[in-house]
């Protein structure tokens, strides 16, 4: 809706009606005050509000206003010069919590870099009010706090990196949407901590995972009351590497078989890890259903 160059003074109540709309332009009108219950209560609204009439106290406590992690009216476009809040409150919690977190110490120079870039998209993402943001590929091993504050998200990449627990603020996110987390290194997933929407989607592929958390992660989803995120298990290994490996060389020299068995029982192990090596553990799982009575190692250690 266009209502730009005019000499409104105040707003109608009708327009807080107006659930749907997306751009409200209130440019160049009188406007000295604005009741913000008037408005339509959408965070995807956008309202231009450049040259009214605000004072600057006006403009600074609106822009204080939106700055606040609890906020989920419109986003208010003000005047660029007279929307800067004053140095001493330049500087908000969220920037300091950012803050402290890229300057932890004990961590390389490497990872502080890596942290200030991070830094800089969520920062950008708050500002924005973005729906998406990407912090993959940055070798981090652990998310600030403040990302639970990113209240718009609908879509969150985290992989390729480094983690291995995810803060309880994401549960803070209730609109999230797809929620990317492969190739970290999670060995357990606390299914409390992530937001409770039946709607959201996480990819856990390519995670350390053990058997025990991948088996309660199954049995979870498999319930009929479950109505809690769908959660991509894919190609996690239900095993490590090395208790897999461990596994078949405990079977290939199991005391009491002959050395005719045991030197099968090699045979059989190198071609187990051709298969595995060839297919990964997910397609593995699959190809060896009919073999788990001779290879009990496997049906032992979780491909069952």
């Amino acid at each position: 809706m266009r209502l730009y160059n005019n000499q409104l003074t105040q707003l109608p109540g009708q327009i807080r009606d107006l659930t749907n709309l997306s751009h409200l332009y209130l440019g160049r009108n009188r406007l000295a005050q604005i009741d913000l219950s008037l408005l339509p209560q959408n965070p995807h609204l956008r309202i231009d509000l450049k040259n009214n009439r605000f004072s600057s106290e006006r403009v600074q406590e609106l822009n204080h206003l939106q700055h606040q992690g609890a906020y989920r009216g419109p986003r208010l476009v003000l005047d660029g010069v007279s929307s800067v809040p004053p140095v001493a409150s330049r500087v908000s919690a969220f920037e300091v919590g950012l803050e402290n977190w890229v300057s932890e110490r004990g961590i390389s120079d490497e990872q502080r870099g890596r942290r200030q870039v991070a830094k800089g998209r969520i920062l950008e993402a708050q500002r924005q009010r973005s729906q998406q943001l990407s912090l993959d590929n940055l070798s981090l091993t652990r998310l600030p706090a403040e990302i639970g504050q990113l209240t718009e998200l609908r879509t969150l990449w985290l992989h390729r990196n480094k983690l291995t627990q995810l803060p309880a603020e994401l549960g803070h996110l209730p609109d999230l949407g797809r929620l990317n987390l492969t190739r970290n290194r999670l060995e357990q997933i606390d299914i409390n901590v992530l937001p409770q929407n039946p709607r959201l989607r996480i990819d856990l592929q390519h995670n350390p995972l053990s058997s025990e958390c991948l088996q309660e992660l199954h049995h979870l989803q498999g319930q009929a009351c479950y109505a809690r995120p769908n959660l991509v298990l894919g190609t996690s290994a239900t095993i490590s590497a090395s208790d897999f490996e461990a596994g078949l060389d405990g079977w290939v020299n199991e005391v009491g078989i002959s050395s005719r068995q045991a030197r099968r029982r090699e045979r059989a192990k190198i071609r187990i890890f051709r298969l595995l090596y060839s297919y990964g553990y997910y397609k593995l799982r699959i190809l060896m259903q009919q073999l788990i009575v001779k290879y009990p190692p496997i049906k032992k250690n979780g491909f069952s």
